[in-house]
Formats: structure tokens, sequence, C-alpha cells
């Protein structure tokens, strides 16, 4: 009942058929003595959920590209996703070095005064940068 339910706010007719068919409400007699007129109501309804399904394929896809990164027109496919996938792990693998580092640096009472003074030097570097840009 629930499928039928969720199919029905959805106006998902192909659903609907479907638990029909599953329940034996009805059957492909029933579907094949539909006159003209249903058909192409049932057509023009399907067509709509392609056309909404296709929507929201789009969006998925935008939504994935732009989370990873992705060229806007490249294609999401397996070797798109892998590259993708590679390049954060990559990145992430990068960052845990840095962090090792790092903690290391602030450890070791000798490297610690070295380690802030070029963090100090990062951050003046990075402020004049944002001053000269704006």
């Amino acid at each position: 009942m629930q499928r039928v339910n969720q199919a029905y706010e959805k106006t998902n007719l192909l659903q609907l058929l479907e638990v029909q068919l599953e329940i034996e409400q009805i059957d492909h007699a029933t579907i094949a003595n539909l006159g003209d007129i249903s058909l192409k109501q049932y057509n023009k309804i399907l067509r709509d959920q392609v056309c909404e399904l296709d929507t929201e394929i789009v969006r998925f896809e935008d939504h994935f590209r732009l989370q990873f990164g992705i060229v806007t027109f490249a294609p999401v496919a397996v070797n798109t996703i892998l590259s993708a996938l590679a390049t954060e792990i990559a990145q992430a693998r990068r960052t845990v070095r840095k962090l090792k580092k790092d903690l290391q640096a602030v450890q070791d009472p000798a490297r610690l005064k070295p380690w802030l003074k070029t963090l100090q030097r990062d951050f003046r570097n990075d402020d004049l940068f944002f001053l000269n840009s704006s």
C-alpha cells in the first residue's frame, strides 16, 4: 500500500500500473483493451515523467560536477569520476603529510619557534596578497 501511495503522490503512472499488475487488480487483457484516448493520455503522462527524470538526472550530475570540481561539460562517466576521486585522494594525502609534518614541528621545542615564524610569515604574505588584490 505504501508503494501505491508514493506512486499516487508522485503521479507515477508506470509504478501504479506495475503495482496493479502485481496484485492482479488489472491484467494484460485490460491494458490491451484500453481505448486510444486512454493510451494517448498514459503515453503523455509517461513522456512527462521521462522529462522530469531527465531533468533530475541533469541536476544530480551538475551537483556532482560542482562537488568534485569536474568541468561543467565533462561527461559524468566512470573515468571522469575515478579521475576526480584520484585527485581528491591525492590532495587528502598531501594534507595528511603536511599535518603530520606540522605536528612533529610543534612537538619538538627546537623546531617550534622556526615553524611559528614560517607560519607568521605565510599569514603576512596572504594578508598582503589579499590587500593587493582588492
